[in-house]
């Protein structure tokens, strides 16, 4: 006497669903293809080896980090003296 197994169950269309999604996940070798931006001190390295910070310095682009930090100095040094001259006129008057 053999027995059969039972014949499988349909599947409902929000298992179908949930298989689908399953299906398309991200497979291991395919992350490793996709490259991280790193960023350090607000800059993000570009592909093409370069640094960048679109928020303080929109378009320009830095050959390395010592120059990026160079120039978040002297902008931070001319901003102050930009508001200690706003200041003083103001209350200077």
């Amino acid at each position: 006497m053999t027995v059969e197994p039972p014949a499988p169950k349909p599947r409902t269309p929000a298992q179908l669903a949930s298989d689908k999604r399953q299906r398309k996940k991200i497979k291991p070798d395919d992350a490793s293809k996709k490259r991280k931006k790193r960023y350090v001190e607000g800059a993000s390295l570009k592909s093409n080896g370069k640094w960048t910070d679109n928020v303080t310095f929109p378009g320009r682009e830095f050959d390395d980090l010592d120059e990026y930090r160079t120039a978040k100095k002297q902008h931070a040094a001319r901003r102050s003296a930009y508001l200690d001259q706003t200041r003083m006129s103001r209350h200077g008057s």
